[in-house]
């Protein structure tokens, strides 16, 4: 996966769960914060690692 899928792949990721974040219900919120938290952790995993980009979204 190209570096510009891998920033628009979790830029939209993002918007998501920050779409739940602030308007789901006080459980889905929780959840929603530890995968936006996922999300950052992978983000920067990714770009640190581009080899890990291929293992994540199983394209290479």
């Amino acid at each position: 996966m190209t570096l510009l899928w891998w920033v628009v792949f979790h830029a939209l990721d993002a918007l998501f769960w920050l779409w739940i974040l602030r308007w789901g219900a006080e459980g889905l919120r929780m959840f929603a914060l530890l995968m936006l938290i996922v999300c950052a952790i992978s983000f920067v995993w990714g770009l640190l690692m581009p080899e890990m980009r291929c293992w994540y979204s199983g394209h290479c």
